[in-house]
């Protein structure tokens, strides 16, 4: 009796600002794609009783759509839903990178992933314990539910594209904006097709190298420093930075500095 009472007291003290979502962010973005086939833009909430499989009076579907909405995705009442702004963005977007800039905004809709994300923007991301240990300190986050934090947190963001693998290692670096795979529509020509001086398949686009582009434009500052096997490094900052660009750029070049190490090749 006494265990089943301490137990129910520990729930109670798990409030809903610090308890994991009952779906993922992937769920969540599927959930209302689905819905919007169903019932469009807004409609009857037994729309979402359908994706969900579950009925509209059980605490699970009530818990479901407070995860949407905590997300910036719908607002709904007893009876109706509406899609926001972006989740009519991606639902029915205008390009891949505007769907995934929604996705993004969502992400940072929830408090606790938005944390995060602001402690290790632009940085190499740390093992999952140290990630577990900041959630509990930091974002006032029950032990018992840490880790499982750590894990919701690493799934959205990979998700959301803010959160990539980089160099032989696939140590994890967090971005500050989604990373845009090109679309489909744009593909990117293998070099062996590309004859020296034009597109061998579109003549009137010429290619261009990153080192021509870069010093196509006006930088105030440009590195080149040579790597092994024939490869180069390239640096470019422009001139005239407001205070904010400063400080963005050095905690970019803090993160370049901590993500150096993973991209180590081994020997």
């Amino acid at each position: 009796m006494t265990n089943q009472r301490n137990n129910k007291e520990q729930k109670q003290r798990i409030g809903y600002g610090v308890r994991l979502p009952i779906i993922s962010l992937e769920e969540s973005i599927n959930a209302i794609k689905q819905v919007s086939r169903i019932g469009g833009e807004s409609g009857s909430l037994d729309a979402f009783a359908t994706v969900f499989n579950n009925s509209r009076s059980s605490s699970t579907f009530t818990y479901k759509l407070a995860v949407l909405k905590n997300y910036g995705l719908i607002t709904y009442d007893k009876l109706y839903y509406q899609l926001t702004a972006a989740g009519k963005r991606i639902v029915t977007p205008e390009s891949m990178a505007d769907e995934y800039n929604a996705i993004y905004e969502a992400f940072k809709g929830n408090e606790i992933l938005f944390k995060i994300w602001e402690n290790y923007k632009g940085k190499l991301f740390p093992m999952r314990d140290y990630v577990a240990h900041f959630i509990e300190n930091k974002c006032g986050i029950p032990a018992e539910l840490k880790q499982a934090w750590a894990d919701y947190f690493i799934a959205a963001a990979k998700f959301s594209r803010i959160l990539v693998e980089r160099g032989e290692s696939g140590s994890l670096h967090v971005l500050y904006e989604p990373q845009i795979i090109q679309e489909e529509s744009e593909p990117i020509m293998p070099a062996a097709v590309i004859p020296q001086g034009g597109n061998l398949l579109n003549p009137s686009r010429e290619k261009v190298s990153l080192v021509e582009s870069v010093d196509s434009l006006e930088w105030g500052s440009i590195n080149k420093p040579k790597l092994s096997n024939g490869r180069m490094a390239i640096f470019a900052i422009p001139d005239e930075l407001a205070d904010q660009d400063i400080e963005k750029l050095r905690v970019i070049i803090k993160g370049i500095e901590a993500g150096l190490d993973g991209l180590k090749k081994q020997q």
